[in-house]
């Protein structure tokens, strides 16, 4: 239950909802112009169904956006402990070593 308290979790969640919706909603408009009858009460109904069904998958599974914005935080935590004068004196043994 961690996960759903967190923003990053529902931000990511709400991202996915909104393209389901939207792929759903240009799906049914295709479905229905090829038929030439757009019924929008139908479209609008199985496009909000589609996102619902989009959340519960949100909660019941793990969302790969949220290893990636972990992966990326902890890039960030690892580099800000790095000391800055560090990484210049090995820029500068690094470029001597590669001077002939």
């Amino acid at each position: 239950m961690k996960k759903i308290t967190s923003k990053y979790w529902w931000e990511a969640s709400l991202i996915r909802a909104v393209r389901t919706f939207c792929q759903t909603f240009a799906s049914m408009i295709g479905i229905g112009a090829a038929f030439e009858d757009v019924d929008w009460i139908r479209i609008i109904s199985v496009s909000i169904t589609a996102t619902i069904l989009s959340l519960a998958t949100s909660i019941a599974t793990d969302l790969p956006e949220l290893n990636y914005i972990e992966d990326s935080k902890s890039e960030v935590k690892e580099d800000s402990t790095e000391d800055p004068k560090e990484e210049e004196s090995k820029d500068v043994i690094s470029e001597e070593e590669s001077e002939p």
